[in-house]
């Protein structure tokens, strides 16, 4: 696992103060359904190509941020699938689950679902999914959470 790629790299001083939690009404939001690839490796002559998700995470990509820290940032989905549709994403660039080496950095991304469908409201329920590869649905390569509520979920999912 690498920093960022695509030469983006996080705020070195990222804001922690409750402010920064609060949702930015007027910053343009991202849709990861607009990002998807063919299928195909993002390398190219041996470099990788920016990854949206670290553009957001550095703030050079503009999104509708509710909640962030150090590690994770957690940002409104253009193309929501509920009333309330979240991504949560480390900084750090990881590809999906299957590259994750840390069961703490996992357990931290997962208490930040948490925070963020409390802060949300979602006191009667909300769902929080991941995608593995592509006949997974992943359609951005750097590892994301869904959180997904305000609404009553079906079962089976998909």
């Amino acid at each position: 696992m690498s920093a960022c790629q695509g030469g983006l790299s996080p705020d070195p001083s990222p804001e922690t103060d409750e402010e920064s939690l609060e949702t930015d009404e007027e910053s343009p939001e991202t849709n990861e359904e607009s990002l998807e690839t063919d299928g195909e490796s993002p390398e190219t002559d041996g470099e990788m190509m920016e990854c949206v998700f670290c553009g957001i995470s550095a703030k050079t990509i503009p999104a509708s941020i509710v909640a962030e820290s150090e590690e994770w940032l957690a940002f409104r989905d253009l193309d929501p699938q509920a009333p309330v549709h979240l991504l949560v994403i480390p900084r750090e660039h990881i590809s999906s689950l299957d590259d994750l080496s840390s069961g703490e950095v996992g357990g931290r991304l997962l208490l930040a679902c948490a925070e963020v469908a409390r802060a949300e409201g979602l006191e009667k329920g909300y769902r929080v999914v991941t995608n593995i590869g592509g006949d997974g649905g992943q359609s951005v390569p750097h590892l994301h959470f869904h959180v997904l509520g305000r609404r009553r979920m079906g079962w089976p999912p998909g």
